[in-house]
């Protein structure tokens, strides 16, 4: 009803009023007696009820919505649905022919105890030359070496190629390949004395190992001619 509506809205608005009439009062008072923020939660709390009093919106009932009875129109026509097409007649397709698969005749597996394996051909030949060839290398290896006269290297006296013998040096290619200060240092530990100087005894051995004696007879005018030495 309106009237009651009416009534209830300015009931509200005079409850909005007393409350925040209220909360004004309180917030009066704590601001003279100087209390402290806490007491000021009832104050705020009825102001928002005052104002949530006043900004409440009521809904108005909405009225029920009307129940219509739609009654058939008995006067419509009924489409017409045209009669379905008979679907053609199945017919099963032809059974596929099973291809006839002829066997190839397989031929029996030979028997085991009548194969007669390839024998290897015979290297009796070749094994008597690899043979002599190892027994060759090992006479070889096994050969004394034949020692060469040292004495022909000009600085070397009979004193001299005793100690080299003594250390294992026989021949030319052995004095051409060893260390000229451990030569030294080797035969002043044998108690050689008077040493020549034994790079120009490797020098003159290393053109005595390839039989170039021409060679070593020009390396020998040209140490003279550095030393000075005319004879």
């Amino acid at each position: 009803m309106p009237e009651d509506r009416s009534m209830q809205l300015d009931g509200r608005i005079a409850l909005a009023a007393g409350l925040l009439l209220t909360a004004l009062l309180l917030v009066t008072n704590n601001v003279i007696s100087r209390v402290p923020l806490a007491d000021y939660l009832l104050a705020l709390a009825l102001t928002g009820i005052g104002l949530a009093l006043i900004f409440i919106r009521w809904t108005p009932r909405q009225p029920d919505a009307e129940t219509e009875t739609i009654a058939p129109q008995s006067h419509l026509a009924v489409a017409s649905t045209p009669a379905p097409e008979p679907l053609p007649e199945w017919t099963p397709a032809a059974e596929a022919e099973t291809p006839t698969v002829i066997a190839a005749p397989v031929e029996p597996l030979p028997n085991v105890d009548t194969l007669t394996l390839p024998k290897a051909e015979s290297t009796e030949d070749e094994t008597q030359a690899v043979e002599s060839v190892e027994v060759e290398e090992a006479t070889q290896a096994f050969e004394p070496v034949e020692p060469d006269d040292l004495e022909k290297i000009n600085g070397i006296g009979p004193k001299i190629a005793s100690a080299l013998r003594d250390l294992g040096i026989t021949t030319f290619a052995a004095l051409a390949s060893a260390d000229e200060k451990q030569l030294q240092a080797a035969l002043e530990a044998a108690g050689a004395r008077r040493l020549g100087d034994p790079g120009f005894w490797i020098r003159q051995a290393e053109c005595a190992a390839r039989g170039d004696w021409d060679g070593m007879q020009h390396a020998i005018d040209e140490y003279k001619a550095q030393r000075g030495d005319g004879s």
